[in-house]
């Protein structure tokens, strides 16, 4: 997508994070656009304040009405996409590289760049062991490092969709509630893919 005066299109940062279980390994994430972080940090501080337990609670700590509330809010942010990968019987560490995979061809086809920022406690090991491309053509980068206040909402944000995305797919008794959370609060979403 190339912006208005046909220059470099803006780059996108997907915010990922993961659930996972013994059969089956979630990924969600949500692209927000360079030209857009600012649009969607304003909705984040205006969801914080509206929330109905501890606006500092981690989202999945929170009651399902904060939650549904906080999936709303995502899906009425403009110009960010957010959507959800999906591998049976695997790690997310084995599904990560499949989905880098895809994103990079994605992000070549259009000539657009982007980066990756993973949701993670510091240990994992999640270096895309990619195919080869010329050297010069990935447009997609992976960002580890200290993650500020706003890419906490962010990551908060793709830890919902992972969860909201695993439910709606393995649909168990105890969280019924949530198994049409995926499609009906996110009706713009990508996936749930295989890969």
């Amino acid at each position: 997508m190339r912006g208005s005066e046909g220059g470099e299109p803006p780059h996108r940062v997907y915010y990922m994070s993961k659930y996972d279980i013994t059969e089956m390994s979630v990924i969600g994430w949500m692209c927000i656009p360079s030209d857009a972080r600012r649009t969607a940090t304003g909705h984040f501080r205006v969801l914080r304040d509206s929330l109905h337990t501890d606006p500092h609670l981690h989202i999945l700590a929170a009651g399902q009405r904060d939650m549904t509330h906080w999936l709303e809010i995502i899906a009425a942010i403009p110009r960010v996409t957010v959507g959800a990968a999906y591998r049976h019987n695997a790690t997310y560490e084995q599904l990560y590289p499949a989905l880098v995979d895809e994103l990079i061809d994605w992000h070549t086809a259009d000539d657009s760049p982007a980066s990756i920022v993973f949701d993670g406690n510091g240990t994992e090991t999640l270096r895309a062991s990619r195919r080869q491309l010329p050297h010069g053509r990935s447009r997609v980068a992976e960002q580890p490092g200290l993650i500020v206040p706003p890419e906490r909402d962010f990551l908060q944000a793709a830890d919902l969709i992972a969860f909201s995305a695993f439910h709606s797919m393995v649909k168990r008794e105890s969280h019924r509630f949530m198994h049409d959370w995926y499609p009906r609060l996110l009706p713009k979403a990508e996936g749930p893919f295989p890969l």
